[in-house]
């Protein structure tokens, strides 16, 4: 197996990891706020 190695430049690295950061925080609100009893908007009954 080769093992190639890719530089990624630091700016690139930095805007994935503030966009990955933003995108766990933005799936855990939306599951604390699913889980809040009374919650209108997850109810379709």
């Amino acid at each position: 197996m080769i093992n190639r190695s890719v530089d990624v430049p630091r700016d690139v690295r930095e805007l994935v990891e503030k966009t990955i950061d933003q995108t766990e925080r933005a799936f855990s609100f939306f599951f604390e706020q699913a889980k809040l009893p009374g919650n209108l908007a997850l109810n379709f009954a």
